[in-house]
């Protein structure tokens, strides 16, 4: 399992990647804004590359996430402008989503508790449209309340 310093590492590769360099993070806590040019199925798939050369599958019905678990997940549904990718690193207790957004600037590194990471993917994984709403926008920050996302497919990958 990666260790914090290997994945701000990993997101710094793959910021450089995209032309997209910021400030250089020390830490998981940070208030650093994505660009809104930069994709997250893509920022996502590169951070998750440059942690391992063999992801494996990962149960998205396990809820146990011991820390230094490194997953990256992929969200798929309808309307497809919607789907989203992100990686969340566990770390004493707390998610870290670590994530982009095309269109929007969200912020980078998103703590949360791991109790309201798993309250936000039992959500997503409800297939109730105001659940998946607000277990989307609890993860993204994205409100897609009005825009009927039906999620289809959620792919997760550990590092």
């Amino acid at each position: 399992m990666p260790t914090v310093d290997q994945v701000l590492e990993a997101v710094h590769g793959a910021l450089r990647e995209f032309k997209m360099e910021m400030p250089s993070l020390n830490s998981l806590i940070s208030t650093q804004l994505t660009s809104p040019k930069l994709s997250c199925v893509n920022f996502a798939g590169a951070i998750l590359e440059r942690l391992s050369a063999n992801p494996q599958e990962w149960p998205c019905s396990q809820y146990i996430y011991p820390s230094g678990l490194f997953l990256n997940v992929t969200l798929m549904g309808d309307p497809s402008e919607y789907n989203h990718g992100f990686c969340v690193y566990f770390y004493n207790n707390v998610a870290y989503v670590i994530q982009a957004f095309l269109d929007h600037k969200i912020r980078l590194i998103t703590p949360m508790g791991v109790d309201v990471f798993v309250a936000n993917i039992v959500k997503l994984r409800s297939g109730r449209r105001e659940d998946v709403a607000a277990g989307y926008a609890g993860i993204s920050s994205v409100d897609i309340s009005a825009k009927n996302y039906a999620l289809n497919a959620m792919y997760v990958f550990k590092a």
